[in-house]
């Protein structure tokens, strides 16, 4: 497993643990994974990306308050040249 993918209510937990010498991590499934189920984990305070997953229940829609930006990016693609 190389990636997880971001959920509001995900499949599993991602822990990383350091010690100055070394750093890893590892995945704990929080419920009975299904065949050909896609792995998910929130990345909670990680974000390096504004999640608009649109859940009620998501964590960050604090941050989508925050569109000013966006908007005026936004605004630069939708011009056309």
């Amino acid at each position: 497993m190389r990636l997880l993918n971001h959920a509001r209510a995900p499949l599993a937990l991602f822990h990383e643990l350091a010690n100055g010498k070394w750093h890893a991590g590892f995945v704990e499934t929080c419920r009975a994974v299904l065949a050909g189920e896609e792995f998910t984990v929130s990345y909670e305070d990680d974000l390096l990306f504004v999640c608009r997953c649109g859940s009620d229940l998501c964590v960050h829609k604090d941050i989508k308050a925050r569109t000013t930006r966006d908007s005026r990016v936004q605004s630069c693609w939708d011009t056309q040249i």
